[in-house]
């Protein structure tokens, strides 16, 4: 969708709303990777529905109005509401994160889903594959989680052997 060479503001917004991302950054001298031209053109030419937030020297930043969270609770789908409640990351870095999550169900990470990804308290909280490549949660113990990527010989080769990846426990019930 977002390679398209017509890239159509209705469609850019999808992307970014399915991809949770907020802000978007385009360089001002650097060459573009040819795959990146189209979205570049669309921001540029001040019709992408993005408000432009600052310009500096070297970059023009970008926000999207009514952004999805990185984070949500029961949504079914990426780019749907999310239910009730304050689910937020806390904090990130390359390799972790750190949730709220304030009730027991499913949330939904934009992020890309890793069969490395592992919860500290497995009991608590489990990690899967979501909807459109992104990392599902099912959480039964709500709080504070940290998710971490945990590549080591033994989780290499358990993903390489087939072992299954994903959630052992029943999916939590659904927030009433």
């Amino acid at each position: 969708m977002l390679y398209d060479r017509t890239l159509s503001a209705g469609a850019y917004q999808r992307w970014l709303r399915l991809m949770g991302v907020r802000y978007v950054f385009l360089p001002v001298h650097a060459q573009l990777d040819p795959s990146a031209k189209a979205e570049a053109a669309l921001l540029r030419s001040g019709h992408s529905g993005l408000r432009e937030i600052t310009i500096s020297k070297n970059f023009r930043a970008f926000e999207l109005p009514g952004a999805t969270p990185m984070l949500t609770l029961g949504a079914a789908r990426p780019d749907t509401p999310a239910l009730a409640g304050t689910a937020s990351v806390l904090r990130e870095t390359r390799e972790q994160f750190w949730l709220s999550l304030p009730q027991a169900g499913t949330y939904l990470l934009r992020v890309h889903y890793s069969p490395y990804w592992r919860v500290d308290d497995p009991a608590a909280a489990c990690v899967e594959p979501g909807p459109h490549g992104m990392t599902q949660l099912r959480v039964v113990d709500p709080g504070p989680l940290r998710l971490r990527i945990d590549v080591n010989a033994r989780t290499m080769l358990n993903v390489v052997g087939g072992a299954r990846s994903g959630c052992a426990f029943p999916p939590a019930a659904p927030p009433s």
